[in-house]
């Protein structure tokens, strides 16, 4: 769950909220039978699952920048390793470790992978629009004023206070 960024779990049966936190993987935040919210207790030297980063070897992460279309984390790591961060992948996300250009992966249920060396390094996602994206508004925009043009010659072709002509005539 933590690999997903699930941080809590509510649960509104009490057996469940017990099982869990006999687990050793969740500790009670709070409770009001019927319902308990519950912490997802990281692993032994794992990050919290509010960093949204995991790891395959032992990494403590820090999240240094979370705005829209942009993440940034600190990482140290006792040895390269392949982290996945809990964000859905996309073409768009580009990284950047330490500053430099660092190619991002794909997980087979669709999160954002990345590698980092020993040590510790600053890895930073950002999300940027690519050429589709300015393609899809300059449809859209023209399609506006398209359809702008078209209501405008439309009202001006019918004067105020008279009908609107047709090209259907009636017959008596």
């Amino acid at each position: 769950m933590s690999r997903l960024g699930v941080t809590h779990v509510v649960t509104t049966a009490p057996h469940v909220a017990q099982r869990l936190v006999r687990s050793g993987r969740f500790t009670e935040e709070w409770r009001s039978e019927p319902m308990a919210i519950l912490a997802v207790r990281a692993r032994a030297g794992r990050p919290e699952p509010a960093a949204q980063v995991t790891a395959e070897a032992p990494v403590s992460v820090r999240r240094t920048r979370v705005a829209p279309e942009h993440l940034g984390f600190e990482v140290t790591a006792e040895r390269p390793a392949r982290l996945v961060v809990a964000l859905a992948w996309s073409p768009k996300w580009h990284g950047r470790l330490d500053g430099r250009r660092v190619p991002l992966g794909r997980t087979d249920d669709g999160l954002v992978t990345a590698r980092v060396p020993a040590g510790t390094s600053r890895l930073a996602l950002d999300f940027r629009h690519d050429g589709w994206d300015r393609a899809g508004l300059a449809v859209t925009s023209v399609t506006l004023a398209g359809a702008a043009v078209a209501a405008v010659v439309s009202r001006r072709r019918t004067a105020p206070g008279q009908p609107m002509s047709s090209s259907f005539s009636r017959t008596a």
